[in-house]
């Protein structure tokens, strides 16, 4: 019988580590090494209001992530799964850059067949240990996110509505919602879009205020402190539409002048703070 301090020895001597430490990179190494060229597969269950089960097969790109859902169906076979798998790697086989590695869990409907579909493809297939989930822990992560954003909101009808349902969701989580992982490859040009449309926006209101009749449209009063930058923006506002701006330090004293001469008062427009003025006292401007 050996002892564990002369297999310690011996294992020194060879220069040999534990065994979790043997044999090359980690688990988590390999991921970060190859994420650009890793592929997931994982399927989750989708229950309808009418108490059917539906199973949903997707994959998703360790290094976008960009997400291909393959199908659902209310009883996934052999020969069902490796038809999606067909179908996608004719989908990608415009890529420019092929995947080397295809993750799955050992799941009985990921048949031989199945892996060697992306065999062909030069695709390996690497399998995860027993009752590991975390191990494909990005697959994980988008069935909490499409439960959490989408599924849980929604009732869902039958096998058609799902498929609708997360054809939208997909394209919106491929092409609009930030991650907070991987480059961000869509989000410039949803934030281009997004300024395009305002700077539409911004170009039909300035086109209907220069077609207007030139009659003018007496403002609501609106009262409350201004930075000195907001009381700048309302007098050249105000000087634009064509008012005359002037600044009152007694408002009593303007409404007794108002009603002794028979006039109502002008309305106000803000109150300004006292270092826009200049003066040690709030002020009010007032426009006819």
């Amino acid at each position: 019988m050996v002892s564990a301090t002369t297999v310690r020895t011996w294992l020194r001597r060879a220069g040999l580590g534990p065994a979790g430490t043997r044999g090359g990179m980690t688990w988590r190494e390999f991921v970060r090494t190859h994420r650009r060229s890793l592929l997931a597969v994982d399927f989750f269950t989708v229950e309808t209001m009418w108490l059917q089960r539906l199973y949903v097969l997707f994959f998703i790109e360790l290094g976008s992530p960009r997400v291909h859902v393959a199908g659902c169906t209310p009883s996934p076979s052999a020969e069902w799964v490796t038809q999606q798998a067909r179908q996608l790697t004719w989908s990608l086989s415009g890529r420019p850059e092929p995947f080397r590695y295809m993750i799955r869990d050992r799941d009985q409907k990921f048949t031989n067949a199945f892996d060697e579909v992306f065999r062909s493809v030069g695709c390996e297939i690497v399998r995860t240990p027993f009752r590991a989930p975390q191990a494909n822990g990005v697959a994980e992560r988008f069935v909490r996110t499409a439960r959490s954003e989408c599924l849980d909101w929604l009732l869902i009808l039958n096998e058609q509505h799902l498929k609708h349902v997360l054809t939208d969701f997909v394209t919106h989580y491929n092409g609009h919602r930030p991650h907070r992982a991987g480059p961000q490859a869509t989000l410039p040009d949803a934030f281009l879009t997004r300024s395009a449309d305002r700077a539409r926006r911004d170009s039909r209101r300035a086109s209907r205020s220069s077609r207007g009749t030139g009659s003018r449209v007496r403002p609501r009063s609106v009262t409350g402190l201004l930075h000195p930058t907001g009381y700048t923006r309302i007098q050249g506002a105000l000087k634009n539409l064509g008012h005359q701006v002037r600044p009152i330090d007694d408002r009593a004293r303007l409404e007794s002048s108002g009603s002794a001469s028979g006039t109502e008062p002008p309305d106000v427009v803000a109150d300004v703070s006292a270092s826009a003025l200049g003066s040690d006292r709030r002020s009010r401007f007032l426009y006819d």
